[in-house]
């Protein structure tokens, strides 16, 4: 293991995995801190507990979306649909300007983590940057040019159908949204830092460096960003599996 700098008072020593040396000098210097102890339990809880029916378990033990949703909601006790971070953002977004990008911005698509009860994630995609928009829209050749134009006709209507109106006025503001954020990144100056092409991790926190480093044009103050790496349940050959997986999560996070 590589040792870290801090001993618990149990005299007990840390240390990460071999393949996490970046992620050892962040942590020894300050820069990274880990949340330990994160499994979901309503109380604290025995085998003898269990085995006599007497704990307070988590719904859907062993139900890997269930573990997930609880730890994105902090409700152990049932399925929730409001995350803890949609939670920050509904009492913190009224700090930034833009009230037209979500404070919640997602590079793995719509999740419970950044939803709240007035906020929904702003989902957008690397290695550009681009925001997850309608299909062929504004695409220059002569077929989607049509398309663009029916699609903007559709938009310029008004309807007198509540539901239809509602869908319009959404998707207008995500067109609004898409063009604001493609232009503030296309206007922010590159990184300095290389980060690798070929790490879906390190793609994704590129382009969050990105964001923040546009956060002055995009008038945010606060940001709550939402990354996924996959892959972890493995059956076999885990000791191989993860020393390549560990070192490129640590060099993408020592990229960052």
């Amino acid at each position: 293991l590589l040792p870290l700098s801090q001993t618990l008072q149990t005299g007990l020593d840390l240390g990460l995995h071999p393949a996490m040396p970046e992620v050892q000098s962040l942590y020894d210097s300050g820069q990274a801190a880990f949340l330990s102890n994160v499994g979901t339990l309503i109380e604290p809880t025995s085998l003898i507990d269990i085995q006599n029916f007497q704990a307070q378990l988590p719904v859907g033990l062993f139900s890997h979306s269930d573990q997930i949703m609880q730890w994105q909601t902090s409700v152990p006790q049932n399925r929730a649909a409001i995350g803890w971070g949609g939670k920050m953002a509904d009492l913190l977004a009224a700090g930034n300007a833009n009230e037209n990008i979500s404070m919640n911005v997602s590079l793995a698509g719509n999740n419970v983590f950044q939803a709240g009860n007035e906020t929904i994630s702003f989902t957008v995609k690397g290695p550009q940057g681009g925001v997850e928009t309608l299909f062929g829209y504004g695409d220059p050749s002569p077929f989607e040019q049509i398309r663009t134009a029916a699609v903007d006709n559709i938009l310029e209507q008004e309807y007198q159908n509540l539901f239809e109106q509602s869908y319009i006025n959404t998707i207008n503001v995500g067109l609004q949204a898409n063009a604001a954020y493609t232009e503030a990144l296309q206007n922010t100056p590159p990184l300095n830092t290389p980060f690798n092409p070929d790490n879906r991790l390190s793609v994704d926190l590129s382009l969050i460096a990105r964001t923040i480093a546009a956060r002055e044009t995009l008038q945010f103050r606060r940001q709550v960003f939402f990354v996924v790496v996959g892959g972890w349940d493995h059956h076999d050959e885990a000791i191989n599996i993860q020393n390549t997986m560990l070192a490129g999560v640590s060099q993408a996070i020592g990229e960052f």
